[in-house]
């Protein structure tokens, strides 16, 4: 059983900022979401190196309550690029956001408030 996170996105800056930067950017666009959604979203984020060297991006899952659908959360971003979809448990990513863990496990974070829980039906579908 996991948790039921509506949002996996990529967030991405037109120029290198430094870790504080992205993060302090990345809180933003949370209480963003938290208007429109009207109430407080959970997440999980990583940042992580471009292949290319220095430019930072981050990867984090998100629960918002309904009706927010990832177009309006992507246009709530500014700083970049954002790729923004809705979470599907069966496309990994959850693996992609963490697959980074041992190696740089100060690059993570969580917030304080959880998701709902996953139900898992007789199929192995995730049920709303």
């Amino acid at each position: 059983m996991g948790y039921r996170w509506t949002l996996f996105a990529t967030l991405t800056t037109r120029y290198p900022l430094t870790e504080a930067r992205l993060v302090s950017a990345f809180d933003v666009w949370i209480r963003k979401l938290a208007r429109v959604a009207q109430g407080p979203p959970a997440w999980q984020r990583s940042i992580e190196h471009h292949a290319c060297g220095n430019h930072l991006h981050l990867h984090c899952l998100v629960w918002v309550p309904p009706p927010v659908i990832p177009s309006v959360a992507k246009g709530l971003w500014t700083l970049g690029k954002a790729d923004v979809e809705r979470f599907d448990p069966n496309r990994g990513a959850a693996y992609y956001i963490g697959k980074n863990y041992l190696s740089a496990p100060d690059s993570y974070d969580l917030s304080r408030r959880l998701p709902p829980l996953a139900v898992t039906g007789a199929q192995g579908v995730v049920l709303p």
